[in-house]
């Protein structure tokens, strides 16, 4: 666990000044460099409140879901998006009621916002296969004119990119920047790279990753090898050949990886809301997701919306957010027919950049609240996550991953609640990745589950975790361990039986190259834990604060991304994580999204 030198942890305070510009109040001086992001998350300003009505359609006139209202309601969208602009956004508001809806909604016009009377007073209702609500362009039309090569290495933090033509770009374009893995990488796909000790790794993913040219490819245009290491840039200007970007680069990007940069498109699909309604799918569909804020998306926001997989029936993932600042929020998202492990029940996964996910409920779905091949930046925070379920029931899956897909990184998990933080390896590994301030209590609140239970668990292979002042376990966990780490690490303490404070390495590939058995009782070598860095956590196993003696920062900081208290606490203690605290009642404390969960929703699922 001591991965940096108190020399190099002082050369990085000493640029903080520069790096902390997006969040002046806050101490990120207390994360190790490597581990550092730039969290500076979502729309500038919060999500904008829209006052024009353009139209307003009303369920009865289709009988209250007699008869499908899609059509009226994607030509209403087009018709405000027609008439929108930055300084008049347009609202299409829908009434109490059901609306049947037999073809998705598609949200595809700037600066237009689809708006209900509220959670479970307006119902939207896919009676059809695929996505109920898609935000922005689903699959854009990339082109090789609009992709060049970066020339110069480009470092974490910088906010200039050299490439070959710049000149096929322009201000506000939003770019991906994306390179190889790294050169101890296997280029053939297998799990570990070179005998396991590449940085980043992935296996052949390919609705997920920039794949090579020979692979059909969704996601950018074909690609020399597989690109598994990503981050959305935005553009602030063009000089010469140099691209100035508002945001930071979360990792570095040597030429020596060939990076590029290409058009996504998410700038022409901005400033796109959905709020106040029950989102809800057709039963038994083979794969949908009922909300999909797709690559070709920015400053595009869900807002006090619930998606409700438990009508009728429903099986898939409820929100998928791409693209560039995007942001969830305010909501509640729960249950899916299926919850075996497949991807059918899944809740929020985040996959873009400079995201925000905050004081939303998930529960009771297979994978509540994961990354998926992030690219950093984005701010996962003050969410309730009490419950997965999957098969079979006693196993305590996941509820908060920080990634489900190769390489997520950068990214901030903040004062969450929760059963357990963790990064799995099943496609690839991931790493830069700080959980701060959060409380995870190793198990499912309902109590069903008694098997792999943890309150933080890094997969094997990881890289560069940090657990900073969190809360970890319950005052009441029994037959639990500190650490559950593999054998060659520490003699006799893996530990699989006994619930763990820290799980690292485990439920990965076994060695070999091009081996593809992944299992629960297969570890990495070790360095998961080796890189693992844990600093004023309380656990109830310990009983204490454990200070880490090469960290030299030791007051713990409110927030990494906030410079003051949020406004959706109201009168709530904040944070409401406090691992000083003298007693378990001021460790942990009212959560809005929990007291929200058990106010309004606990005696009607």
């Amino acid at each position: 666990m001591k991965n940096f030198s108190k020399t190099l942890y002082i050369a990085f305070l000493m640029t903080l000044p520069l790096l902390q510009a997006s969040a002046s109040g806050t101490a990120k001086s207390i994360v190790p460099p490597n581990f550092f992001g730039d969290w500076n998350p979502g729309i500038p300003g919060g999500t904008p409140k829209v006052t024009t009505v353009f139209k307003t359609i009303y369920a009865s006139d289709y009988g209250n879901g007699a008869t499908s209202a899609a059509s009226a309601i994607n030509a209403a969208i087009q018709a405000a998006g027609a008439v929108a602009t930055p300084k008049n956004r347009q609202v299409v508001q829908l009434s109490e009621g059901v609306f049947l809806i037999d073809e998705t909604i598609n949200m595809n016009r700037s600066n237009v916002v689809l708006r209900g009377a509220g959670i479970r007073k307006t119902f939207l209702r896919g009676v059809h296969n695929g996505s109920a609500i898609k935000i922005g362009e689903p699959f854009p039309r990339f082109g090789s004119d609009r992709l060049t090569n970066v020339t110069k290495d480009v470092k974490r933090g910088d906010t200039r990119i050299e490439v070959a033509a710049a000149a096929l770009f322009k201000s506000g374009d939003i770019l991906k920047l994306d390179r190889l893995a790294d050169a101890d990488a296997d280029p053939n796909g297998n799990a570990y790279g070179k005998d396991g000790v590449g940085t980043e790794w992935r296996l052949d993913y390919t609705y997920i990753l920039r794949v090579k040219s020979a692979t059909p490819s969704p996601t950018g245009p074909p690609a020399d090898e597989y690109r598994s290491v990503a981050q959305y840039v935005e553009v602030a200007s063009i000089h010469g050949n140099t691209i100035r970007i508002k945001n930071k680069v979360n990792i570095d990007f040597p030429v020596s990886l060939r990076p590029q940069v290409w058009d996504t498109h998410a700038h022409n699909f901005k400033y796109i809301g959905i709020e106040d309604m029950t989102v809800q799918g057709k039963a038994n569909n083979t794969y949908t997701v009922l909300v999909d804020m797709t690559r070709a998306s920015s400053y595009c926001w869900v807002k006090n919306i619930e998606c409700d997989g438990k009508y009728p029936d429903w099986q898939g993932r409820h929100i998928e957010m791409y693209g560039f600042r995007n942001v969830v929020r305010d909501s509640y998202i729960h249950d899916s027919n299926n919850n075996a492990p497949g991807g059918m029940g899944y809740g929020i996964c985040v996959s873009g950049t400079d995201g925000l996910v905050e004081n939303n409920i998930v529960t009771r779905l297979c994978k509540c609240l994961q990354g998926v091949s992030s690219g950093g930046g984005n701010v996962i925070a003050y969410n309730y996550v009490p419950n997965s379920e999957t098969v079979p029931e006693n196993w305590q899956e996941c509820t908060i991953s920080g990634s489900h897909g190769s390489y997520s990184h950068s990214d901030l998990y903040e004062g969450n609640y929760t059963a357990n933080l963790s990064t799995d390896a099943t496609h690839g590994n991931n790493g830069s990745i700080v959980f701060f301030r959060n409380y995870a209590c190793g198990r499912n609140e309902d109590g069903k589950t008694t098997g792999n239970l943890r309150a933080v668990e890094v997969g094997g292979w990881n890289r560069e975790h940090a657990s900073i002042g969190n809360v970890l376990l319950s005052p009441n966990a029994s037959n639990a361990c500190l650490w559950s780490v593999p054998d060659t690490v520490m003699q006799g303490q893996k530990n699989l039986d006994k619930m763990a404070v820290y799980r690292m390495g485990t439920n990965t590939w076994t060695l070999g190259r091009g081996s593809n058995t992944l299992g629960y009782g297969n570890w990495d070598n070790g360095q998961a834990y080796r890189m693992f860095h844990r600093h004023l956590d309380f656990n109830y196993v310990e009983n204490a604060v454990y200070d880490n003696p090469d960290n030299p920062v030791k007051k713990l900081p409110n927030s990494l991304y906030l410079n003051s208290k949020p406004e959706f606490f109201g009168d709530f203690v904040w944070p409401s994580v406090n691992p000083f605290g003298a007693t378990p009642e001021t460790r942990v404390m009212p959560l809005p999204a929990k007291v929200r969960y058990n106010k309004e929703f606990t005696t009607n699922h």
